[in-house]
């Protein structure tokens, strides 16, 4: 998946919400205050309430989907229903339309037709209107903001980043290079057999993968990927993912839900690195190999090694990838964006 759709899981995380009140408290007089009854024919009086958070998900093409749940709610006023919006830096909002409720219960998707965490979205809000959601007036509901440091962190993972040679954040940039360097094996491959070429190729992978640049086979010259920071060695993409994944978790106290989706994002970029070390294992021996049938098998593992660190590996062979457990790339892009979460609650 690329990363957009994986963006563009660009992914703001805003989960369980409540949205309204319960009954009315045991023993107060409710009848001193002005607010309409209302709320799903309960008879109570009717006032916006509640927490929980939100996320962007990957929709169609390079678009976001904002995705919303909440718990505990009770349905709109008489003539009234719940409109949302999502925004950035006080630009005119974008319609995410009618938020219904069934069951005190609400599950909600919208594709906003624009990749929310490229354009930098960070912010949602919610209001009970009877103007059929054409404007944003009526009773607040929910607002919801993203931490700004750690979307600045998100935004060096996913977006853009001074510490890679293409600019792209460090996630994105290990998935241009793991993809390069496996168009590199498979034109050895797909070439016709020669061994010192064959060889040159085997030197070229193993170094852009350790980030080296070493003679492995002994030539007198060192064959490498211009443009490879380096997938395992310590300045590599590995280390950079990992630094931004333990800058971002920094920003939040202990038992904030983003600490979880790091951890998520940490294991499946060591899923990452451990199929990339393999292929480099693999790439390290082929450049020593004597005949075109052990050169080629050899280049056939490493390639199998670079398609899992891209795209995950069935450990189980059950058919299904596990995106946890099982995931590389795309899980740690998918728990990125859940990094951008945000905490809804009433104004």
């Amino acid at each position: 998946m690329s990363f957009w759709r994986s963006l563009i899981r660009w992914t703001v995380v805003v989960g369980t919400l409540v949205g309204c009140d319960g009954p009315a408290e045991e023993g107060k007089d409710t009848a001193a205050s002005e607010d309409d009854t209302g709320g799903g024919g309960t008879g109570t009086l009717w006032r916006p309430a509640g927490e929980g958070t939100a996320y962007f998900a990957d929709g169609a093409e390079d678009n976001s989907l904002f995705h919303l749940e909440l718990s505990r709610c009770n349905e709109p006023r008489e003539g009234e229903a719940y409109y949302g919006w999502v925004s950035k830096g006080g630009e005119e909002p974008i319609a995410v339309g009618e938020i219904t409720v069934a069951g005190e219960e609400v599950y909600f998707e919208y594709d906003i037709g624009v990749n929310a965490i490229i354009q930098g979205f960070d912010t949602f809000e919610a209001w009970a209107t009877d103007n059929g959601g054409t404007a944003r007036d009526g009773e607040q509901l929910w607002v919801g903001e993203v931490d700004p440091v750690v979307y600045g962190t998100i935004q060096t993972l996913l977006i853009a980043s001074p510490d890679t040679p293409d600019g792209q954040g460090s996630l994105r940039s290990v998935e241009t290079a793991v993809q390069d360097i496996r168009v590199r094996g498979q034109e050895a491959v797909d070439a016709p057999f020669d061994l010192e070429s064959f060889q040159d190729d085997a030197e070229a992978i193993a170094n852009a993968l350790e980030g080296t640049s070493e003679d492995l086979n002994d030539d007198g010259t060192v064959s490498v990927i211009e443009g490879q920071l380096g997938v395992l060695n310590d300045a590599g993409y590995i280390g950079l993912i990992l630094l931004d994944l333990d800058a971002a978790s920094a920003q939040v106290d202990p038992g904030n839900p983003i600490k979880d989706y790091v951890n998520y994002a940490y294991d499946c970029t060591q899923a990452i690195e451990s199929h990339a070390r393999a292929a480099a294992i693999d790439a390290d021996v082929t450049t020593i190999c004597l005949a075109e049938s052990s050169c080629e098998s050899r280049m056939a593992d490493v390639l199998v090694e670079l398609e899992y660190a891209l795209t995950g590996e069935d450990i189980n062979e059950d058919g299904v990838l596990d995106e946890l457990t099982e995931g590389t790339i795309e899980c740690a892009i998918s728990y990125v964006s859940q990094l951008a979460q945000m905490t809804v609650a009433t104004p």
